[in-house]
């Protein structure tokens, strides 16, 4: 049997660990996850629970934040509680890995437009000079050889 999940969306706020009363460092946090169509000329939206431990937990408090775009790859797990003699469930996934998919540079400078009024997605990722620069490693090319490539 299998339980695989891999999404790819953005942190709905800043994220802030915590600890368990055996003092195990947990992280949870929501996915923002655009669906592939639109209703009404917007994209969908899904907004899907997630929880990290331990080092993963530590290392996505330290690096992440509102906005970070980042790819969790993980289980999906269901759990039960009760809350004022109801039974209440939750379906999230543990993430067990993540990687940012965009750089911090692009991250500060969607939130700077976001907070200063609409702006076209787009240009988040083209530097002044028009080229196009998703991780902002700058004007320089990446010299990448033939010896490099490991196929």
């Amino acid at each position: 049997m299998r339980n695989d999940s891999i999404l790819i969306g953005r942190l709905s706020k800043d994220p802030a660990c915590k600890k368990t009363n055996s003092g195990t460092r947990y992280l949870q946090f929501t996915l923002i996850v655009e669906r592939d169509f639109k209703k009404n000329g917007k994209k969908e939206v899904d907004t899907i629970p997630c929880i990290a431990w331990r080092k993963t937990a530590e290392l996505m408090e330290q690096y992440l934040k509102k906005g970070s775009l980042i790819d969790v790859s993980g289980r999906i797990q269901t759990r039960s509680y009760s809350q004022n003699g109801q039974r209440k469930f939750v379906v999230e996934v543990i993430a067990e890995r993540f990687h940012i998919l965009e750089s911090k540079a692009v991250t500060d400078q969607r939130a700077a437009k976001r907070n200063g009024g609409e702006t076209d997605q787009a240009d988040l990722y083209y530097q002044e000079n028009g080229s196009y620069d998703p991780f902002g490693f700058g004007e320089e090319p990446i010299e990448i050889s033939d010896e490099d490539i490991p196929f």
